[in-house]
């Protein structure tokens, strides 16, 4: 028997008084009326007027559940996405319109304006006949041009930009790269790169009109979520795999991962994660050799400063060679 877990709302009508407390909830957020706020952000007393009047003015509330389910907890009964209106999410330092169907939106992090995050879930066989063009195998030569490691990287702008694991091209003088369409560019540069958090951006040569995927929310990534890993395990191009998240904030010398089901081994480095709705989530870049279940990624949103800023280099005067 499946149990959904109960998150309290007391309403109490005084006139046109209505006073709201809401219990721990795994998401943090809640619509009230037409606004969505952080569940710390409705319980702080500072803000009771404005929760009072939200609620007195918009009459409805919803919040998701434990399992990423929103319901009307008037009722009790789960609803449509569709239903939930336009919302403004607040936090203590900004205000950002989202649409409240874009759930792995809801949190603190900052959005990159040009990015539009997929709002309907995807099966894995969609995402792949949508994004898998996006996706790329990678390979890098010595100085000689004799290929010596083979990867994945997935474009995130239609100029060329891509991203990869550092460790991908580490040590090499050239790398290209070919899309699941059969077309072929040179890596001209790195645009960025952090050799400790094993991230590194491309610039392609002569690349425009490329297909992208969408970058998505990795800090709303939660244990038990449904994600399909796409890259090149053993040179097999644009393999795909499916599984679930199985561990957040995994601490190494790297960072904190996130653990995943979905099959990564030699070759899948520098791949996209995506979660169910086609939004990349992660970097893949490493697994378990004796435990096939085990992978691990690298957050997406650690790639956000070095977007953000360039320190282009050739390969070779990264690698020295």
């Amino acid at each position: 028997m499946k149990f959904r877990s109960t998150i309290l709302v007391a309403i109490i009508i005084a006139g046109a008084t209505y006073t709201t407390t809401f219990a721990s909830m795994a998401s943090g957020s809640v619509v009230i009326g037409n606004k969505a706020v952080s569940l710390e952000y409705a319980n702080m007393e500072v803000n009771a007027t404005e929760m009072t009047a939200a609620v007195a003015a918009g009459g409805s509330i919803y919040v998701k559940d434990f399992e990423g389910i929103w319901i009307d907890n008037i009722t009790g009964k789960a609803v449509d996405v569709s239903v939930i209106p336009d919302v403004v999410y607040k936090s203590a330092n900004k205000k950002i319109n989202y649409n409240a169907r874009d759930i792995e939106q809801l949190s603190t992090t900052p959005v990159v304006d040009d990015v539009t995050i997929n709002t309907t879930k995807l099966t894995a066989k969609q995402i792949i006949n949508k994004y898998g063009n996006a996706v790329v195998y990678v390979e890098v030569s010595d100085k000689d041009h004799n290929v010596t490691v083979s990867g994945s990287g997935f474009i995130v702008k239609s100029t060329g930009v891509l991203v990869t694991n550092f460790h991908v091209i580490k040590g090499s003088s050239y790398a290209t790269v070919t899309l699941q369409n059969g077309s072929k560019y040179d890596v001209k540069s790195v645009l960025n790169y952090n050799e400790k958090q094993d991230i590194a951006i491309l610039q392609l040569s002569n690349a425009t009109n490329l297909t992208t995927v969408n970058l998505g929310n990795s800090d709303t990534v939660e244990v038990g979520d449904n994600v399909t890993a796409i890259g090149s395990p053993g040179g097999y191009m644009n393999t795909l795999s499916k599984g679930i998240i199985s561990g957040i904030n995994r601490e190494n010398d790297r960072g904190k991962d996130i653990q995943t089901t979905a099959s990564i081994t030699h070759g899948s480095s520098g791949g996209p994660l995506f979660n169910r709705y086609g939004n990349v989530i992660g970097i893949n870049y490493s697994g378990f050799e004796s435990a096939g279940d085990i992978g691990f990624v690298i957050p997406i949103n650690e790639i956000n400063s070095l977007l953000n800023t360039t320190n282009e280099k050739t390969l070779i005067q990264i690698n020295g060679q």
